[in-house]
């Protein structure tokens, strides 16, 4: 791609902005990576699987917003929009017009600082994922792969982001938020938007979305080397 079409942002909250127009487009799409990932959870019944719960609870309400009404925001903008978790990131996208993307990153910028995570929505996303995690088993292949991770990779970041049983039963409502707090934070955090949008302009709106908005994640690292090492 042309270099001039690309530009770097590094935000004044200490996120990274990457903003590429693309003038042959009407639509824009757009990516946040959090530093919310697997290798981050809490270790083993402690908590591990914490970073795919927070994923999937992410975009059920934002800023007092019900999870419909934060939908039929969405769906009025005509927005496709997903969320999952990752070993090193949680990431969050959305696919719109360009003309509807500031909305549209308004609304994730809601969902990023200002979450709901309602303990009524914890029991169903919950449940999901111990399903997800029971049908391993029904899986051989991909079990096969979570397994080579597991002694490839060095620990934490071998995990799977299914996480454990009890980890998984260990997570409370409380317990969801304060980590939503101190792991979501604009160091270590990169925002991507391509399409029919204007670099300058994304980058004074997020800017403002984001005013106010500080902290540093803590950095996972190894706790020693892969059994396949």
């Amino acid at each position: 791609m042309p270099a001039e079409t690309l530009r770097w942002f590094t935000l004044g909250c200490g996120a990274q902005l990457a903003v590429e127009r693309m003038p042959s487009t009407r639509s824009a799409a757009a990516v946040w990576l959090l530093p919310v990932g697997s290798c981050g959870d809490p270790e083993g019944d402690a908590g591990e699987g914490e970073s795919t719960v927070l994923s999937d609870m992410l975009l059920r309400g934002a800023d007092g917003m019900s999870s419909r009404a934060f939908s039929d925001a969405l769906d009025a903008l005509g927005a496709q929009r997903h969320s999952a978790a990752g070993v090193h990131h949680l990431t969050v996208s959305l696919l719109t017009m360009g003309d509807r993307m500031p909305e549209a990153l308004r609304l994730a910028s809601l969902a990023v600082r200002r979450p709901n995570l309602d303990a009524e929505a914890l029991e169903p996303v919950r449940s999901l994922a111990l399903q997800s995690l029971a049908g391993l088993g029904d899986e051989p292949q991909h079990l096969c792969m979570v397994k080579l991770r597991e002694f490839a990779m060095p620990r934490p970041f071998n995990r799977s982001g299914f996480g454990t049983e009890a980890g998984l039963k260990s997570l409370t409502a409380d317990g969801i938020r304060r980590a939503w707090s101190r792991r979501a934070r604009p160091a270590g955090t990169i925002i991507g938007v391509a399409g029919d949008v204007d670099p300058e302009r994304i980058r004074d709106h997020v800017e403002r979305l984001l005013a106010g908005w500080e902290g540093t994640a803590a950095e996972p690292a190894p706790s020693c080397e892969p059994a396949l090492g």
